[in-house]
C-alpha cells in the first residue's frame, strides 16, 4: 500500500522482445489523435498530446492475451471480481507529449464504458532513461495524486504493468527525447 491508494505492479508482464514486437507493428501502425470525452469525443492538444496506433489483429490479440494472464492477480490484490476488459489502446507519447491529471472512470453520455472502469491498467513497452539508460525517451512519468497524500510517480520500464483503481486522479508528464509507447485498457 502506497498512500491512500494500492498500486498492483507486474514487473515483467511481457518480455522484451514481444514489447519489441508490439512496437515495430506501432511504428507501422495507422496513427490518428488522441482524444478526451468533454460531453463528446474531442482532440484537446492542450490537454492531451499522444496518438492511438491501430495495428494488425494479430498484434492485439498478442497485447490481449498479456493483460488477460494479469486479470486474476490484479483481481486478488484489489479484492475484485474482474470479469472483462474495455479494449487494448495502443498509446505513441513523441517528444513534447503528455496528459494532464484525468481520471478514467467517470458516468459520460459520448462514452458509457468509462462508467464499468475498475481499475486502469498501464503496460509499457519501453523504458525511461531514467529507469534504464538505454531507454528510449526522459520524462513520460507516471504520476498518482492519491487524495490527501503526496503525489506517486511510476517511471516506465520496459515490460512493466502498473494497475490501480480508475478514479485515481493520474497524469502523463511531458516526454522528452524519443516516444513512450504504452498499452493502456481497463479491467471492469
Amino acid at each position: 500500500m502506497t498512500g491512500l491508494v494500492r498500486i498492483f505492479i507486474a514487473e515483467h508482464a511481457m518480455d522484451d522482445a514481444t514489447c519489441r514486437r508490439v512496437q515495430a507493428a506501432m511504428n507501422i501502425g495507422v496513427r490518428e489523435p488522441t482524444e478526451i470525452i468533454e460531453g463528446d469525443m474531442t482532440v484537446a492538444d492542450d490537454v492531451r498530446r499522444a496518438s492511438h496506433i491501430e495495428v494488425p489483429p494479430a498484434i492485439f490479440e498478442l497485447v490481449d492475451a498479456h493483460l488477460d494472464a494479469q486479470r486474476d492477480a490484479a483481481g486478488a490484490f484489489f479484492e475484485l471480481l474482474l470479469a472483462g476488459r474495455e479494449g487494448v489502446n495502443l498509446l505513441r507519447y513523441d517528444d513534447g507529449g503528455f496528459y494532464r491529471p484525468h481520471i478514467d472512470r467517470a458516468h459520460l453520455p459520448a462514452w458509457p464504458p468509462a462508467a464499468r472502469r475498475a481499475l486502469t491498467v498501464v503496460l509499457f513497452l519501453e523504458s525511461s532513461r531514467d529507469a534504464d539508460p538505454t531507454g528510449g525517451f526522459s520524462g513520460g512519468v507516471l504520476r498518482l495524486f492519491p487524495d490527501g497524500d503526496e503525489p506517486i510517480e511510476i517511471v516506465p520500464r520496459r515490460g512493466m504493468l502498473v494497475a490501480f483503481p480508475a478514479d485515481t486522479m493520474h497524469e502523463v508528464s511531458p516526454v522528452v527525447g524519443g516516444h513512450r509507447d504504452t498499452v493502456v485498457d481497463w479491467f471492469s
